[in-house]
C-alpha cells in the first residue's frame, strides 16, 4: 500500500515513488580555508605586526627656525660691533697745533683763597685770578684809564735753558690791543704755537687760543728756548718763524717774561730775560702759575 507523505509528487497515489538524488558532501578542506574565525589575524595583518614599527620621517622645521635664528644673531652682532665701533662716545674736539710737544699746565680746580682782578676800562674789561703772594698793579676795580695791568710774582729760584740757576721772577701783563710790541722786532718763534683753553670764557672770548712761544736772539742759543710767551688768539705761528710788532694783533695783549732779578723791586735796568725750556715751562710751579693766570682770564 502506497503511503503519502509530505515528499509525494503530487498528481495521484499511482505514481511511482522516485529517488531524489544524493547530496554530494560538502568539501570541509575548501569551508576551513574560506570560513576563518572572525578574530584570527589574516597573514597580511600578521606579517605587519611582526615587522618592526617604521619610524616616522622627523619634522625639520625646528632645524630651520634654528639656523634661521642663528643667522639672525650673527647679523645682530655684527651690526652691534659697527655700530658701537662707529657711534661710540667721542670726546669734545679741542684745537691743537701739530708738532709740539708741549702740555697745558693743569688749571686750579678751585679758587678758593686765589684773589680775583677786575679791570673796569674801557678797553681792559676783564677779570683774572692771580695767587696771593704775587703782586698787582694798579688796584683791583681801579682801572679806568686802561693801564697796562701787572702780575708779578715773588723772586723764586729759576733753571735757565743753560741748566744754570738764577734768582728771577715772572712778570704776566695785559695790555691794550692798541700799545705797541716793540719787543718782538727780530724775534723768532721757539717753537710751533699750541693753544691751550680758558676755563670760563665769556661770549666775547675765543675758548681756544694759540700760545706762542718767543726766542729773542743772544739771550739763549739752545734750541726750543724762550723768555716770553704770548697769547696769539687766532693766530698760530710754526717754528722758526720771524716776527715784528705788527704779526700779532690780538686785543687785549696778554704776555709772561721771565727775568734774572737779584731783588723783588729791581726795575728794567736791573732785570736781565731768562731763556726756560719745555720742561721748566710743564713743570715748575712758578711756570704753572703763570699759565694758570692765562687760563683764567674772563674777557668782556
Amino acid at each position: 500500500m502506497d503511503h503519502y507523505t509530505p515528499f509525494s509528487p503530487k498528481g495521484g497515489q499511482n505514481e511511482p515513488n522516485r529517488e531524489l538524488p544524493p547530496v554530494p558532501e560538502a568539501d570541509v578542506s575548501a569551508t576551513a580555508a574560506v570560513n576563518v574565525e572572525p578574530d584570527e589575524p589574516t597573514r597580511v595583518e600578521y606579517v605587519k605586526n611582526m615587522m618592526p614599527p617604521t619610524a616616522k620621517p622627523k619634522k625639520k622645521w625646528p632645524l630651520v627656525a634654528l639656523a634661521v635664528l642663528m643667522v639672525a644673531a650673527l647679523a645682530g652682532g655684527g651690526y652691534w660691533y659697527w655700530y658701537v665701533t662707529q657711534h661710540k662716545s667721542k670726546p669734545p674736539i679741542v684745537h691743537k697745533s701739530s708738532g709740539s710737544q708741549l702740555k697745558p699746565a693743569p688749571v686750579e680746580s678751585s679758587t678758593a683763597g686765589t684773589p680775583q682782578y677786575v679791570s673796569n676800562g674801557s678797553d681792559l674789561n676783564l677779570d683774572f685770578n692771580y695767587p696771593s703772594n704775587w703782586t698787582v698793579s694798579p688796584p683791583s676795580n681801579d682801572n679806568k684809564n686802561d693801564q697796562t695791568i701787572t702780575a708779578t710774582s715773588p723772586l723764586t729760584t729759576m733753571t735757565t735753558a743753560s741748566g744754570t740757576s738764577v734768582t728771577g721772577k715772572v712778570v704776566v701783563s695785559i695790555r691794550p690791543g692798541t700799545s705797541s710790541l716793540s719787543e718782538l722786532d727780530g724775534t723768532t718763534t721757539a717753537q710751533a704755537s699750541v693753544q691751550i683753553a680758558y676755563s670760563k670764557p665769556t661770549s666775547a672770548q675765543y675758548q681756544y687760543p694759540y700760545l706762542t712761544f718767543i726766542h729773542v736772539p743772544g739771550v739763549s742759543d739752545v734750541a726750543g728756548s724762550f723768555d716770553e710767551v704770548v697769547v696769539t688768539g687766532t693766530t698760530q705761528f710754526p717754528q722758526g718763524t720771524s716776527l715784528s710788532q705788527a704779526s700779532v694783533e690780538v686785543d687785549p695783549i696778554i704776555s709772561a717774561s721771565f727775568y734774572s732779578c737779584s731783588t723783588q723791586t729791581c726795575t728794567a735796568s736791573g732785570q736781565k730775560p731768562v731763556s726756560i725750556t719745555n720742561d721748566s715751562w710743564q713743570n715748575d710751579s712758578i711756570f704753572q702759575q703763570s699759565l694758570a693766570v692765562f687760563q683764567s682770564m674772563q674777557l668782556n
